[in-house]
């Protein structure tokens, strides 16, 4: 049996929490030949109940951040896909998944540089 267009929360379960490990842009093919526009992103995401990696494309026309914003935050960046879905492939004789996402949310942005990685306010 095929899994195509599945909701992801049967492959991640229900509000998996996400964070963000990289990000690639998507670009344009015409004719075979890869062409400037950029049409989306790939993220690499780390599902944190089981530690497992794995991509999702994101087809849409606005970046939210890039690789530097992560390489640069002190804190990791958790990602909610919106829409997401995800079919199966079979691939030099094993099973693979593929999920595509609408859009994504960013749940906890990244910190700067300046901005402490703990809570400082004490009750006194």
């Amino acid at each position: 049996m095929r899994i195509v267009d599945a909701p992801c929360e049967y492959a991640l379960g229900k509000d998996p929490l996400l964070q963000a490990i990289r990000i690639e842009d998507i670009y344009e093919y015409k004719d075979n030949v890869k062409t400037d526009k950029i049409v989306g992103q790939t993220l690499t995401l780390g599902l944190m109940k089981t530690f497992e990696r794995f991509k999702v494309k994101v087809y849409h026309m606005r970046k939210k951040f890039t690789n530097d914003t992560l390489k640069a935050s002190n804190r990791p960046i958790y990602i909610h896909l919106v829409n997401c879905r995800v079919s199966d492939y079979s691939a030099k004789g094993g099973l693979g998944l593929t999920f595509v996402a609408d859009d994504y949310e960013i749940v906890s942005g990244p910190a700067s540089e300046q901005e402490p990685d703990i809570d400082l306010e004490m009750e006194v």
